[in-house]
């Protein structure tokens, strides 16, 4: 099931929400995708039908169990019902760090890192906080021209991620950077036993051949 949240509520106070919110919708299908360091979202369906279904709003609030725990996403996308079934697709709640703008600084180490992330957002204060079990006190983190406070995280030369060759994990309103994450269970891919199938696709709808001056 699915818990659906008062978007116009704080998100401090979603995070520490202990109730049931507006209610809970039964979905009917659904999965969470997160890849390392780079894509975490989740799609479900359910029914036009179903109790709540009218508190499902683009850019509203939703709960969902993970094997990280129970995790807050932003709607994004609301199918048309179809047989009165509808999908809906949502982000991780650290997707709204997109519109966090941090002005220029520099750090030397992970604790000047986490301090400059969170003290040089422009225009005030917001929710989300940082934490790591990284002991670095010497790699220089310099942001050179206004990025979000995601994007400092991952995504361009130079970036958090650069730097500090780090993994990340999201919780909610926290942002954890790890050395690495998980442990290393010792197994090993080998074609014949624990793979099975190995498949190339090439594509090349996004290579460009031209360029217009």
């Amino acid at each position: 099931m699915i818990k659906i949240y008062d978007s116009s509520t704080t998100l401090d106070a979603i995070a520490a929400d202990s109730t049931n919110g507006l209610g809970w919708i039964e979905n009917i299908d659904g999965e969470v995708n997160e890849e390392l360091n780079g894509l975490y979202e989740a799609v479900f369906t359910v029914s036009d039908e179903a109790n709540h279904f009218s508190d499902l709003q683009i850019g509203g609030i939703v709960g969902i169990t993970t094997t990280e725990g129970d995790q807050l996403f932003r709607i994004y996308f609301i199918s048309t019902p179809i047989d009165h079934i509808v999908e809906v697709r949502c982000q991780h709640i650290t997707y709204d760090m997109l519109k966090i703008a941090v002005e220029p600084f520099t750090a030397t180490g992970i604790s000047e890192l986490m301090d400059g992330l969170e003290n040089n957002v422009i225009g005030g204060t917001y929710p989300f906080t940082f934490s790591t079990d990284l002991s670095n006190t010497s790699s220089v983190y310099t942001l050179t021209i206004p990025r979000s406070q995601r994007e400092c995280l991952g995504g361009y030369q130079g970036s958090v991620l650069d730097v500090f060759a780090c993994e990340y994990k999201w919780d909610n309103l926290n942002v954890e950077i790890l050395s690495r994450r998980g442990s290393d269970q010792g197994v090993w891919i080998a074609y014949g036993k624990n793979l099975t199938e190995f498949t190339n696709e090439e594509n090349i709808e996004d290579v460009y051949t031209a360029v217009l001056g």
